[in-house]
């Protein structure tokens, strides 16, 4: 089950947030030949995400912040021990500027709360990036 909302809170701010309930099951075979009916591995249960985008259209500002929230999973990494891996938070921001409407500077900073591990969540590490975007 997935939801979706999106609001507009006046003329320069709007927001959007989402839901996802997953059930999964996976059957599989055993080494000893018995069948096995288990949650898929790293597949989170409750995922919740968001985004908050605001513009500042005369100064060609524009920000967002975004974040997901992902829920508890099942790993079966020590098999056949199941080992339930901790909620993370991936949180990201984005701030542009547009002085000509053929130029747009911006900065990014991505896993603002540096989440993941190389094990289990393998998501790339805390980062911040620059750019020069142009348009013809």
């Amino acid at each position: 089950v997935e939801t979706e909302v999106e609001v507009k809170l006046g003329r320069p701010l709007r927001a959007r947030f989402g839901y996802t309930a997953l059930h999964t099951r996976g059957i599989e075979v055993d080494l000893d030949g018995r069948l096995r009916d288990r949650p898929l591995e790293g597949r989170p249960t409750h995922q919740v995400h968001g985004e908050v985008i605001g513009a500042l259209e005369s100064a060609g500002l524009e920000g967002a912040l975004r974040g997901v929230f992902v829920g508890e999973r099942p790993s079966y990494a020590d098999d056949p021990v199941e080992t339930i891996l901790a909620p993370y938070v991936d949180l990201s921001a984005r701030l542009a500027w547009t002085p000509f409407p053929f130029t747009t500077l911006f900065a990014r900073a991505e896993n603002l709360l540096d989440a993941g591990d190389a094990l289990y969540v393998p998501i790339r590490p805390r980062r911040f990036s620059t750019g020069l975007m142009g348009r013809m």
